[in-house]
């Protein structure tokens, strides 16, 4: 499907050329720009997978890639304005020579807030190109009648610490957000029950810690750079989301930092991380949060490493398409699109 772009006039964002082609026009064209507007610094985490990690390796692809969070943003053959739609972007958009790209990972807006899911659509039209993170974005803007290219959100494995001992006791562990805290709801009750009859430390990194448990948490302040050795540490990942639309669009981003640091994961059930995790194969899958499936999932992983292991070394192989430089080859093929 393809739909009218006002500034720039009709295109389809899923052509494609031949790879003869492409590769003919990769070898004779003059080296490209593109630059990253992220909605805000290396702390947000969005912003740090989509944004600068993305340049990081788009350069090494051969484009002249910036992340921009101030400053000037001329000169550059294409502007992305990750999850940046409001009156004053659309304006900079319009005014500017570059190709347009709205990138949106999760369709927030979706649950009903009309004026922010008006102004994404009202830049969406303008936009040479929108870059989702999921199918189920995909399908929001298309019933929008607005076509989408789907680019799942990676991270950037060289980055994550390595040879991280791993010491007993085991660990738990839950990274996050104070704005994600909450879905540590699902897993008090599973956790309190497991702690009846096994030793293990739960470790929270995040901004802050959270009460309700029945033993004490071993909170750890989130540190860029020191918050991936904390969770490299650990034996099991959790997971857990609500199972409500918002959370459905997104990006499975914690079970791939912890598989490819190899962790065995338990998350709640969802579109996105149905694509990543294969339920009893390379982790667990919780149907609706399920505080009888959380705990048996857990305690199997718990009592058996010979099982934790072989679950942790599948997860680790499956995440490997989430990797960087695999996400921004596919950047790569959409940019050059334009």
């Amino acid at each position: 499907m393809t739909h009218e772009h006002p500034k720039h006039g009709h295109r389809s964002h899923e052509h494609k050329a031949a790879p003869e082609y492409a590769e003919k026009v990769r070898s004779h064209t003059p080296r490209r720009s593109v630059a990253f507007l992220p909605i805000g610094n290396m702390g947000v985490a969005s912003s740090r997978l989509i944004c600068y990690e993305n340049a990081k390796y788009l350069r090494k692809l051969g484009w002249r890639a910036d992340t921009i969070h101030k400053g000037s943003w001329d000169n550059y053959d294409i502007l992305v304005f990750q999850r940046r739609y409001g009156s004053r972007d659309l304006t900079r958009a319009k005014r500017a020579r570059s190709k347009i790209v709205l990138q949106i990972s999760e369709t927030r807006f979706s649950l009903g807030d009309r004026g922010r899911g008006a102004s994404a659509i009202t830049f969406a039209r303008q936009a040479d190109g929108i870059v989702v993170g999921t199918r189920l974005t995909h399908d929001w803007f298309k019933r929008q009648g607005i076509n989408s290219t789907v680019i799942p959100t990676g991270l950037d494995f060289a980055g994550l610490p390595r040879d991280v001992p791993r010491r007993l006791p085991l660990k738990i562990c839950w990274i996050g957000s104070m704005t994600n805290e909450k879905y540590l709801d699902y897993i008090v009750q599973p956790i309190n029950e497991l702690w009846k009859k096994y030793d293990f430390e739960f470790r929270i990194i995040a901004a802050a810690s959270r009460g309700g448990f029945a033993k004490p948490v071993n909170f750890i302040p989130w540190r860029l750079g020191e918050a991936e050795r904390k969770v490299a540490e650990c034996h099991i990942g959790v997971a857990p989301l609500a199972t409500a639309s918002k959370e459905f669009t997104k990006p499975p981003s914690k079970p791939i930092l912890y598989m490819a640091r190899g962790l065995s994961v338990v998350a709640t059930e969802t579109p996105p991380y149905k694509d990543l995790i294969q339920n009893g194969h390379n982790g667990f899958l919780i149907p609706g949060n399920d505080p009888e499936k959380w705990y048996r999932a857990l305690e199997s992983l718990l009592t058996n490493s010979t099982f934790r292991e072989l679950i942790a070394a599948r997860g680790t192989e499956a995440s490997q398409p989430w990797n960087a430089p695999v996400i921004a080859r596919k950047w790569d093929r959409f940019l050059r699109r334009l």
